[in-house]
């Protein structure tokens, strides 16, 4: 396991006490458990030398990212030692330890699971980026990464993907790859059960050094608050999630409707008294967990296609799909003004998780795919 505090800040306001449940959690399944710091990680300067040594290689930035000596001495010493049944890679981002498997003359079967095809991600990030030098780095990675994706995947004994979509992304990739399509899922035991909307509150749920959710914020403020203020709408909006840096606290200050919360404790009360939440969602494969948690937790969800993708949803029955800032604010609104339209949008949301996106029935599948 790889320690992220990145990661952990926007979950945690002490990664290392992230860390350790974490540990406890994986503890509870796992016989043997191995924590690696990346090395790539250690500070902005090793992060920037590998921006800068990935431009000037054919190895994309998200394959190099995970180089680590120790994890390649332990993989290929644990498979050396010990003969698994199946070993499952998390992200493409591993491949490179690969080789450490076979090194240790491992007779297993290797999975590959996907969040995202990470080829994909980064070509729509090209197309979306407006500074010309990003544009250019993004779109020369994606092609390196199609690649990749191209000539490495097919030794993998299967694929587990999280939406169809994606599903037949990789499949043009690796045409004769064994691929199955298993959604995220979502705990159902530290959720609230209760819709009771305060004060006309939008809530966002994310942290805001992920760049799509950093973007989503600011389509809200920008582009959606305008049309509802125009409408003399009453309303607050807030933002759950470390990463706002003071740059962008300071360029909507003057935005008194706009709360930037930062890391919390508990979601749930913030969920227990949202009127609803707000996911526009323009980028990112596999399924879309802040969609997952506004069902579970009881919230009427405006939302995205995109956000939708590897979701079951139905418009109007267990949410509101709205692609442009006017759909959005306008199904906002009709949440504020249509109690009744939250609670049914809730109970269905709700249910459709319970029946489908649970730890539960998402584990069933992923062991029933591994045993055949």
């Amino acid at each position: 396991m790889f320690n992220q505090p990145r990661l952990m800040a926007g979950f945690y306001s002490d990664s290392a006490k992230g860390t350790r449940e974490a540990l406890e959690k994986v503890a509870e399944f796992a016989s043997n458990k191995v924590t690696f710091d990346i090395p790539t990680e250690k500070n902005k300067w090793t992060r920037l030398k590998l921006i800068v040594s990935s431009l000037l290689s054919r190895m994309p930035y998200t394959i190099k990212w995970l180089e680590s000596e120790n994890v390649f001495q332990t993989l290929n010493q644990l498979t050396a030692d010990n003969e698994y049944d199946l070993i499952h890679f998390d992200t493409v981002s591993l491949d490179p330890f690969y080789s450490a498997i076979l090194a240790g003359k491992n007779k297993s079967t290797i999975v590959m699971d996907h969040h995202n095809i990470e080829s994909h991600m980064m070509t729509r990030r090209a197309q979306k980026e407006e500074n010309l030098l990003k544009r250019i780095y993004f779109k020369w990675e994606a092609i390196k990464l199609t690649k990749y994706e191209q000539t490495e995947l097919n030794k993998y004994h299967a694929h587990v993907t999280c939406s169809d979509d994606d599903t037949k992304r990789l499949t043009q990739l690796v045409p004769n790859a064994l691929i199955r399509t298993i959604p995220n899922g979502i705990s159902l035991s530290d959720v609230s059960r209760d819709y009771a909307p305060k004060d006309n509150t939008i809530l966002f749920v994310g942290g805001l050094s992920w760049y799509p959710n950093l973007e989503g914020v600011q389509f809200i403020i920008e582009q959606v608050i305008p049309l509802l203020k125009a409408n003399n709408v009453r309303f607050h909006f807030k933002v759950i999630g470390e990463g706002a840096s003071e740059k962008i606290k300071e360029k909507y200050r003057d935005t008194p409707e706009v709360q930037f919360l930062g890391f919390v404790d508990s979601l749930v009360e913030h969920y227990s008294s949202a009127s609803v939440i707000v996911a526009p969602i323009f980028d990112g494969g596999g399924t879309k967990l802040k969609v997952l948690d506004a069902l579970a937790n009881n919230v009427p969800l405006v939302t995205t296609t995109l956000g939708c993708e590897g979701i079951k949803l139905t418009h109007e029955k267990n949410c509101l799909i709205a692609d442009t800032a006017t759909q959005i604010a306008s199904n906002v609104q009709r949440i504020f003004e249509d109690e009744r339209l939250g609670q049914e949008l809730t109970k269905n949301g709700y249910q459709i998780i319970e029946e489908q996106y649970s730890y539960e029935k998402v584990g069933e599948q992923l062991c029933n795919f591994y045993k055949n």
